[in-house]
């Protein structure tokens, strides 16, 4: 769900281990077996969610992009018919950008901001474009806190728009 705090693999934190693992592939090979391939997401709430081994994170942790109504740039219908409260979201803390295939991640679009227009970015966010706005500022921050120019300059998203 968008307001519950359903498994979501989009933002996982476990401890590792072999027997976690050789777990996990087994509830893989059994899950094939019964219904063919699932995705990951699937497995892993299977595993961790369905048998009780998981502690959901407030909605802040998982905001999701789908929360914007896509057309009018205003908080959807379904977050004025829950009466969600901003507590819910803010401050949020990650930003899901969930879906397949529908609407364009901000690494795939084909024109992005340079530097100097996502540094105008001051917020809120009050329409999905603005989340994309954030994602580039914040990624360009990132990029010159860690030194990362050189290699931000070979990578397909850099050469593609």
């Amino acid at each position: 769900g968008i307001f519950d705090t359903c498994f979501n693999a989009g933002i996982l934190v476990f401890k590792p281990s072999k027997q976690v693992y050789n777990e996990l592939i087994d509830t893989w090979k059994e899950m094939t077996n019964a219904i063919g391939c699932p995705h990951d997401q699937r497995v892993l709430w299977y595993y961790f969610a369905f048998q009780g081994r998981w502690n959901p994170l407030p909605y802040a942790y998982n905001v999701w992009r789908l929360s914007f109504y896509p057309l009018k740039g205003i908080w959807s219908p379904l977050v004025r018919s829950y009466k969600i409260d901003e507590s819910l979201y803010y401050p949020m803390k990650a930003y899901h950008f969930a879906g397949f295939g529908v609407i364009r991640k901000p690494w795939e679009v084909k024109t992005r901001p340079s530097r100097l227009e996502s540094s105008k970015f001051t917020g809120p966010l009050l329409k999905r474009e603005d989340t994309i706005s954030l994602w580039w500022q914040m990624f360009y921050e990132a990029i010159d806190e860690f030194e990362l120019n050189d290699w931000w300059k070979t990578t397909k998203v850099y050469k593609n728009t």
